[in-house]
């Protein structure tokens, strides 16, 4: 098991190992991403052939076959291809959750009704209630949105009950369970004239405008999102 701590994220078999410029090596499997639209088990099961057979043809250098098979993935089952991260998705409408907790059905159940009204209000133009969605999905739930992979994720910890008007949550909401944990030094916090830099974990579990507040005081740019602000504050 490898643990990514700023994606709150771990894998099985290294799958965060990288080689050069970020890219994973060309033998790893490709893994699905996002809510895969409607495809069946027999058609996933036929995407997956299709990109053993395309990744053969590469390493045998047939790129003329590579490139037909990755264009009948795009049209026969609108699959795009990531070769860099060896991943996959489906082109479509649908966001799937990627968070890895368990989120009670009530809360979940508003998280997605929210990005369905903010899917709504782009498709409409309305720029301007699509982004306040987005901001107060990552204001008081901690939700993090990928349009690209269709995806949203829940990070760090669960959001205080006074910070949310629709529903009430409390820790039960992410069933996880830490008695297993030990407390541990952090040994990256570096406390100087009383001002500590937090790492990663810290700082995910701040709400939005907490990390505005840091990124003010370190003189840095306070727009973006939450995974953009907390990567600011840590680069």
């Amino acid at each position: 098991v490898m643990i990514d701590d700023k994606l709150s994220q771990w894998a099985v078999g290294g799958r965060f190992g990288k080689g050069n410029n970020g890219r994973l090596p060309p033998n790893t499997p490709f893994s699905k991403r996002g809510a895969g639209g409607d495809l069946t088990e027999e058609q996933e099961a036929m995407v997956t052939k299709l990109l053993q057979e395309r990744s053969a043809a590469q390493r045998d250098k047939q790129f003329g076959k590579a490139d037909r098979i990755r264009d009948r993935l795009q049209e026969e089952f609108k699959v795009r291809i990531d070769d860099r991260s060896r991943e996959w998705h489906v082109v479509s409408e649908k966001y799937a959750n990627a968070s890895p907790f368990n989120l009670d059905d009530d809360v979940q159940t508003l998280i997605e009704e929210k990005i369905v009204q903010r899917a709504v209000a782009k498709l409409e133009k309305d720029y301007d209630t699509a982004d306040a969605i987005r901001d107060e999905l990552a204001e008081k739930y901690n939700v993090d949105i990928d349009d690209r992979l269709r995806e949203w994720i829940v990070i760090g910890m669960v959001p205080s009950s006074s910070a949310t008007g629709d529903v009430d949550i409390d820790d039960s909401v992410f069933e996880v369970d830490e008695s297993n944990f030990e407390d541990e030094q952090d040994e990256n916090e570096i406390v100087d004239s009383g001002e500590a830099v937090d790492n990663d974990v810290d700082l995910t579990s701040l709400t939005i405008p907490e990390l505005k507040v840091r990124l003010k005081e370190a003189g840095l740019p306070v727009s973006g999102r939450k995974a953009e602000l907390i990567e600011r504050l840590t680069s």
